[in-house]
């Protein structure tokens, strides 16, 4: 694999979206979060939704690219 060419036909680089959209493809209706202290359980799917309606209401208060968003949890 060291003297391997990388091209789209044997690479594709991995971020949080595309790791999201994919696992919500494959593992639509699979486990993605377990909280077994509240009984709490969300499926890829229900989580990719969770976080594009995220999305949609940072862009909705005006966040943009490059603009920091901070959490507390």
């Amino acid at each position: 694999m060291e003297a391997a060419v990388l091209c789209a036909a044997n690479h594709a680089s991995l971020t949080p979206i595309t790791f999201l959209d994919r696992a919500a493809l494959v593992y639509l209706d699979h486990p993605a979060i377990v909280a077994s202290s509240s009984g709490l359980t969300r499926t890829w799917r229900e989580t990719r939704d969770r976080c594009l309606r995220l999305a949609a209401s940072l862009a909705a208060l005006d966040v943009h690219r490059h603009h920091v968003v901070a959490v507390f949890a």
